[in-house]
């Protein structure tokens, strides 16, 4: 009893890792896009349709109410797809591809880089951008 029991326990505990794992990764995704975004809507080469239905899509999705409420079963939830991913996902289309391509490319550069992990960290520049030879400033 005692090892199905310790069975059970074990193939929950890696099915909770696992959902962790996936929820950690789609959490970094929607970091990311919404940073692509952002680039996206301030970048001039972006129509002003598809920052239109981008801005559209983001702002309903960051109200705090719905136009229709989510109690209401099927057409509650409906709205939401309807009113956050349609425009957002035409939007996506209408960017131009170079544009879009470039915002990925700066994100990921961005986001590669380690976070502060300690408060005078943000101060000082990190190492590699210091041209060689000479020391940081404040030594």
């Amino acid at each position: 009893m005692r090892r199905v029991a310790k069975q059970a326990w074990t193939w929950v505990r890696e099915r909770a890792m696992a959902l962790k794992a996936a929820l950690r990764a789609f959490s970094r995704r929607i970091k990311r896009e919404l940073a692509v975004w952002r680039r996206v809507l301030a970048d001039r080469r972006t129509p002003w349709y598809a920052k239109a239905l981008l801005g559209f899509g983001i702002a309903y999705a960051a109200m705090p109410f719905d136009l229709v409420p989510d109690f209401i079963p099927v057409v509650g939830w409906l709205d939401d797809v309807v009113l956050v991913g349609v425009p957002i996902a035409l939007g996506v289309r209408l960017v131009p591809r170079q544009v879009l391509a470039e915002a990925r490319e700066a994100v990921a550069l961005a986001l590669d880089y380690p976070p502060p992990t300690h408060v005078g960290s943000s101060v000082a520049p990190p190492a590699a951008a210091l041209p060689a030879g000479e020391p940081p400033a404040g030594e």
